[in-house]
């Protein structure tokens, strides 16, 4: 969870951070052109209407257009094009029909007005060292701003462990606090199951039924107990395993092998409950990870199917392999699960029905079945529209 929260506070912090530089360069560079543009239709227009040498700045032509076709170059301080260049830029001009405009293959911007019913005077400017400037503006604001990502980056990180230290703490001392907790449980339920399954072994101690009937009802509440705490200690084994490498102990696993003996210890569980199980597995499905974990994974999507199912129905087991990715579907009808409920599935004790009391469980398993997919670098999601409800993990490895 820490993990995911820096990782957060980093992708908003260097977003906004990319965000208002990307803002501030390009406003520069569409600044510094504007200008460029500026300067250059300032000096087009006061050569235009004058007639004459611009002094310093941008290197002007003017060129007249008459009556029949002759153009005539007023003064040109762009020394290497040609009067016959000229005449073809302003035959550009006149094809264009505009006032003003560019000829980007000339490297030119030009500004005209008419001098009579058929002539034209234009002005052309160079803007070849306008380009070239922005260019190299571009090239160094793409450096600038790599350099400026990769300081944001490491602020970034170094933020998001100072921001996150009081949370992280008492996410230690939360964790630390249900592992003691859990630990402690075991032992005195380990007891009091040990002498409530002996009492009830002994012959005639009960004379009376009711007493018995108590006892009974004595043991399930300790075993639903005990089952709560040893998913309890799994979940803080895990939180308290976050971040530390899982794919050194992990070994090559068959998983198709592992999910036809997982669902084959399923079948009279699922005989016994009125539903039918249809097994689709692909052959040669392998990846590295944990069997024990994996069987477990596939026991909590199995048993969830079992017990949300409709009577009499059949729940789909397919594994797969696509491209370079393994993917297994658990698929049932029944009730369904609600639209709004849907994201919070794999919240910690969260149930779709809130009464919690017609099918057994405290709601820890597809929390658990979460933790195992993500320490095998996997993804498991939930969909579920008309009664259809499927559990759908894919890894990655």
């Amino acid at each position: 969870m820490i993990r995911k929260l820096r990782r957060k506070f980093i992708l908003v912090f260097m977003g906004v951070a990319s965000a208002l530089l990307a803002a501030l360069l390009i406003g520069l560079y569409l600044s510094n052109a504007a200008h460029y543009r500026q300067m250059t239709v300032e000096a087009l227009g006061s050569a235009l209407m004058e007639g004459r040498r611009a002094r310093g700045g941008v290197p002007l032509i003017v060129a007249e257009d008459g009556p029949g076709g002759q153009v005539r170059v007023l003064f040109n301080q762009i020394f290497f094009i040609t009067e016959e260049e000229i005449a073809a830029a302003v035959m550009e001009v006149r094809e264009t029909g505009q006032e003003m405009g560019e000829l980007p293959a000339r490297n030119l911007r030009f500004l005209c007005h008419r001098t009579g019913p058929s002539g034209i005077r234009v002005a052309f400017a160079d803007i070849y060292g306008e380009k070239a400037s922005l260019h190299a503006q571009l090239a160094s604001s793409a450096v600038i701003g790599g350099v400026a990502l990769l300081g944001f980056l490491l602020l970034s990180v170094a933020l998001s462990r100072w921001i996150v230290r009081p949370v992280e703490e008492a996410w230690k001392k939360q964790r630390q606090f249900v592992a003691d907790a859990s630990h402690e449980l075991k032992t005195p339920l380990t007891v009091a199951l040990s002498n409530v399954d002996m009492a009830l072994s002994i012959q005639g101690s009960f004379p009376d039924e009711k007493n018995r009937r108590r006892l009974d009802i004595a043991e399930t509440a300790l075993l639903r107990m005990k089952d709560l705490v040893e998913k309890l200690l799994t979940l803080a084994r895990g939180d308290a395993e976050e971040g530390e490498a899982d794919a050194a102990s992990f070994v090559p696993i068959d998983l198709t092998y592992l999910l036809s003996c997982s669902t084959a210890s399923f079948e009279p569980v699922f005989f016994d409950a009125g539903r039918c199980l249809r097994v689709e597995i692909a052959p040669g499905c392998q990846m590295m990870g944990s069997a024990g974990k994996l069987l477990e994974l596939f026991g909590i999507l199995l048993d969830n199917a079992c017990k949300y199912s409709a009577p009499g129905s059949t729940v789909t087991v397919r594994l797969e392999r696509e491209g370079g990715r393994i993917c297994l579907a658990v698929e049932n009808d029944g009730d369904g699960i609600p639209p709004e409920a849907l994201p919070r599935v794999f919240e910690r004790f969260f149930r779709v029905d809130p009464s919690r009391g017609e099918i057994a469980g405290c709601g820890l398993g597809l929390s658990i079945a979460e933790e195992i997919v993500s320490r095998h670098g996997g993804k498991i999601w939930a969909e579920s529209a008309g009664g259809h409800t499927g559990f759908y993990v894919r890894f990655f490895k």
